[in-house]
């Protein structure tokens, strides 16, 4: 197994902006006289002990300077990639080039990639990588940072880590087994079982009253782990859908709402959203819930009024999705029959006054139709409400991937009679820019190798196309030139563009390289020190050895004084 791990608020308590100037390498801020006042969070060794202990590979993956991420990690014992970018894999994807079997983990889906923000879970999911947020640290207003996504704890949530963890020990098991820590639909489609949902939001009243917000599946956009489960989601509202299907679907709720340690919490109804008279298949919503096993007593209380006009993903405003739900969905409590005092029947409406309720809903996005299914229960004079929505649409992430024909960014889309994915430049019929071009990468190789290319060397990809023609040909120019856009990004080319002839100088110096530095061990390994020292350009690899093999014998000369 690989684990690609953050540093600062992942394994070391240095989320603090008194951090910053030793984390960006500020000159006057050395940390090595300090590393023994490092905080390291407790139980962070143990956890790099452990892991490596059972086999795994363990590497920091962080945006701090090298002059403080290397000696940390050297303390720590384990290896590290420093100015990372994240959530930027270009540099990674460099290290991951250098270390073949890192890559075959990660290749054949053995690979973790674990930190406290956003970044890193984006970075894992442009990687295809699992991903745990973790997040061992209190977040108070003063460490909180936008552009570094620290502190901010939905945003974190909403871009759809695998799994969610706040000590080491939980983070153990889940690594120990993956399949019975996923969320509960997505482990019934992998074949396990789980018990786990995404925990999006807990409210506590002041009447000691509470409403939560579960999710138990991601219905991912863009690039995610291979347990993301927007295929299903699709599946679902397809007419031919299957029973098996739907058994699975309905096995997942199940293990969510039976186990233990919620059926105790003491829930009197179990309810769902039903279906508008336009859904497609009909019913979809009625047969998913009534396939549902609980013991939990089953009741139809909420209801599309028969005149909704549009639907509620029209509306793109937080402000007119609540406006079109308070004018189309209530809550209808159904008439049941008592007996009255002098043993007459009578027919009144189900009260829900002090009552807990479980809600099932198909889909999540902006949690406004949660919000507001809540309010209303609440108002009815309901006391808790648990609403489990099946699948939590996360936010997109950029694959990286563009069009030969346009340059305009694709994305990725599943085909809802299959869950087939591929990527599209969307045309306006369908409320893009783009061309209306596809590539199939399940389907051809030649696209998939042309998108692989472009994922592998996103930074240098974009160089080598600008200047050049989007043609017809221009996958299979891409395919040809793999090794120069290869070379390009292990140089740093630092232009936005590269002609013909950059990439001859570029092919000519690396042959320089070859046999000047990289087949000479000593200034192989202090050629970019001696750079650091006594140049102010060392920013990419190209300006390490340009400068390198213009002063190779200052170089050696160097590399003898430190002998």
């Amino acid at each position: 197994m690989l684990i690609l791990i953050d540093l600062d608020g992942t394994l070391i308590n240095t989320v603090h902006p008194t951090w910053k100037p030793y984390k960006d390498g500020q000159d006057g801020f050395n940390i090595e006289p300090f590393l023994a006042r490092v905080p390291v969070f407790p139980g962070a060794r143990e956890f790099l002990n452990s892991r490596k202990a059972k086999g795994d590979n363990v590497v920091v993956v962080s945006d701090s300077h090298f002059r403080y991420v290397n000696p940390i990690c050297n303390m720590l014992g384990v290896e590290c990639v420093s100015l990372a970018d994240k959530p930027n894999t270009s540099k990674l994807n460099q290290f991951l080039e250098t270390h073949p079997n890192y890559k075959q983990e990660l290749d054949n889906g053995d690979c973790f990639v674990i930190g406290d923000t956003r970044l890193d879970i984006e970075m894992g999911r442009q990687i295809g990588a699992m991903t745990i947020w973790f997040l061992p640290y209190q977040i108070t207003e003063e460490i909180k940072d936008d552009c570094d996504g620290i502190g901010d704890e939905m945003l974190s949530k909403k871009y759809g880590p695998t799994f969610a963890a706040k000590t080491f020990d939980e983070m153990e098991r889940i690594i120990d087994a993956p399949l019975s820590n996923l969320y509960s639909i997505e482990a019934m489609f992998a074949n396990s079982t789980s018990y786990r949902a995404v925990r999006l939001n807990d409210n506590r009243y002041g009447d000691g009253s509470y409403a939560c917000i579960r999710c138990l599946a991601r219905q991912e956009q863009g690039a995610c782990d291979k347990y993301a489960r927007a295929d299903k989601y699709y599946i679902m509202s397809n007419p031919q859908r299957t029973q098996e299907f739907i058994r699975t679907l309905a096995e997942g709720i199940s293990n969510y709402i039976n186990q233990p340690a919620l059926i105790s919490q003491g829930w009197d109804y179990f309810t769902y959203l039903t279906d508008k008279r336009s859904t497609t298949p009909p019913n979809k919503m009625k047969e998913i819930f009534d396939s549902v096993e609980t013991s939990v007593p089953k009741v139809q209380l909420l209801k599309w009024a028969d005149n909704v006009h549009g639907s509620l993903r029209e509306q793109n405003l937080y402000s007119d999705r609540q406006a079109f739900l308070q004018n189309y969905l209530s809550v209808e409590c159904p008439t049941v029959t008592s007996i009255d005092m002098f043993g007459q029947e009578q027919q009144t409406a189900l009260s829900l006054s002090g009552k807990n309720i479980i809600v099932l809903d198909d889909q999540l996005t902006t949690a406004a139709t949660a919000w507001h299914v809540i309010r209303k229960l609440k108002e009815k004079g309901a006391r808790n409400v648990l609403f489990i929505a099946m699948f939590q649409m996360t936010l997109s992430v950029n694959n990286g991937v563009i069009c030969p024909r346009c340059g305009k960014p694709m994305l990725i889309k599943i085909r809802r009679s299959d869950g087939h994915r591929f990527y599209s430049c969307t045309p306006p019929q369908y409320r893009g820019e783009g061309s209306g071009y596809i590539l199939d990468v399940e389907g051809n190789l030649v696209d998939k190798k042309f998108v692989e290319i472009q994922q592998k060397y996103k930074y240098a990809y974009d160089i080598f196309k600008n200047g050049r023609n989007t043609s017809p040909d221009f996958k299979q120019l891409v395919i040809n030139s793999e090794a120069d856009i290869e070379l390009i990004e292990k140089m740093g080319w630092y232009g936005n563009s590269v002609s013909d002839d950059n990439i001859q100088h570029l092919r000519e110096l690396h042959r320089k390289a070859e046999k000047e530095i990289y087949s000479n061990s000593k200034r192989n390994k202090h050629y970019g020190d001696f750079t650091y020292l006594h140049s102010d350009y060392y920013d990419s690899e190209l300006e390490l050895l340009e400068y390198s093999l213009e002063h190779l014998e200052e170089l050696d000369a160097y590399i003898e004084s430190i002998q």
